[in-house]
């Protein structure tokens, strides 16, 4: 029997996010912001209409942030920051190339990283006497990514090259 994508999505993503949620002490959320964060450049590579793009546009930042209620600015220090490093090296990095305030070049600044239910979903950036703090709750953040496909049912068939394929026992 061939499954939708619907059907597909919750098993692998919705299900696993579920049981992740219940693992004791929070000890699954790096799985599950990992997973967000995936989620989250497939919806809003397609909701920016920058899917066939290797790499990530303006565009992409400014369509994010005004589904989450921040600023593109700390979007995209949040997604350079937790994506570049949890999917590249399982860990959030702390140091990026980010635009000085006159955007005229990029220099090397350093953020500090929160986990934690008291963060809630929307990424944003904390101003602390040891320096700038990058916080996010990974399960509302991936919850409402999870709304979002589940929500559109065409964001399930739209991709050009990542397309929900089958898996055989």
């Amino acid at each position: 029997m061939k499954m939708t994508s619907r059907t597909k999505f919750i098993k692998w993503y919705v299900r696993p996010f579920n049981r992740l949620k219940r693992v004791k002490n929070g000890d699954g959320a790096f799985i599950i912001l990992s997973m967000g964060i995936a989620l989250c450049e497939r919806y809003f590579r397609i909701k920016s209409n920058c899917i066939k793009s290797d790499y990530i546009p303006p565009v992409f930042y400014v369509t994010a942030a005004k589904s989450f209620g921040c600023t593109a600015d700390d979007f995209e220090i949040f997604w350079n920051v937790y994506r570049h490093g949890l999917q590249h090296r399982a860990q959030p990095q702390i140091w990026i190339k980010w635009w000085n305030k006159g955007r005229t070049k990029k220099v090397k600044t350093r953020f500090k990283w929160s986990i934690s239910a008291n963060n809630g979903l929307c990424p944003k950036i904390v101003d602390t006497p040891k320096g700038k703090v990058v916080c996010v709750f990974p399960n509302d953040f991936t919850y409402f990514i999870l709304k979002k496909f589940l929500s559109d049912d065409k964001t399930l068939q739209r991709s050009v090259r990542h397309q929900f394929g089958d898996i055989y026992p």
